[in-house]
């Protein structure tokens, strides 16, 4: 069968709840396919968009064009037109390298495993769920909840990162070059993240493990809850009125300007 058919079968089957069996189901689909060698991402895409107004064409072209990378093994580009969204583009990456150009959906590169996500453009929520290695490169702005449960792997985020950022992680690394949003690092368990400019209220709210630098202005209520851990926040802050904690270390240190 012809990929763009199998695409249209695969369009009307109910989306699993489980993230991996959805893409196991994608997966299988695409490798029983027929498509030319030389096929890329783009002139897929291009392909699948004929159906985009079918219900659910957000989630499922993205689950169908990360299970065509990991089937290719190559790495590949997309531009995602104006108007269209795509959740899950890049989720369960293992290898290679994705440059993306426009705005990206939801769980952009959730539970990759390896290789390089490079977007010019926004991403919205869950960008690296549950990730597990390789990187995200954002030149632009992400919304909510980056990094959420992530495991391993780098997130960099060159301009700003929304609330909830570092939600429950429990390792790697995550650069925000911009200012960073409300709650940054809640319930965090381990994994680094680094703020270059200023963070909202809440920092390490329920903060379990970690560690969390802020370079710049920081908003009320910083460490609230926190039991473990250690935040990190520039001297010009130390006289803000400090939050009840439970554990952890708070940390007033001269940064060098970059």
């Amino acid at each position: 069968m012809k990929l763009l058919d199998s695409f249209v079968n695969y369009l009307g089957q109910p989306v699993e709840e489980e993230h991996g069996k959805e893409f196991a189901k994608a997966l299988d689909i695409v490798g029983a396919s027929e498509f030319p060698a030389d096929l890329t991402l783009q002139k897929l895409f291009e392909e699948l968009l004929s159906e985009k107004e079918a219900h659910r064409f957000s989630v499922k072209s993205g689950f169908f064009l990360s299970a065509f990378l990991r089937k290719t093994g190559k790495s590949d580009a997309l531009e995602i037109p104006a108007g269209v969204t795509v959740h899950y583009l890049g989720a369960f990456l293992s290898g290679g390298e994705l440059k993306v150009k426009g705005e990206c959906g939801d769980y952009l590169g959730a539970f990759a495993e390896g290789g390089t996500i490079l977007v010019e453009g926004t991403v919205k929520d869950y960008a690296g769920f549950s990730m597990k290695g390789g990187k995200i490169q954002v030149r632009g702005v992400v919304q909510n909840h980056a990094a959420m449960n992530m495991e391993s792997g780098e997130i960099v985020i060159e301009k700003n990162c929304y609330d909830f950022c570092g939600n429950s992680m429990n390792g790697g690394k995550i650069e925000i070059r911009g200012n960073a949003g409300y709650s940054l690092g809640y319930r965090m368990k381990g994994g680094e993240i680094e703020v270059r400019d200023l963070a909202w209220d809440l920092i390490g709210e329920e903060m379990k493990g970690g560690k969390i630098t802020v370079k710049g202005h920081i908003g009320k209520e910083f460490g609230l809850n926190m039991s473990g851990g250690e935040i990190f926040l520039n001297e010009a802050n130390k006289d803000l009125p400090r939050s009840k904690t439970k554990g952890g270390t708070i940390n007033f240190v001269s940064f060098k300007k970059s």
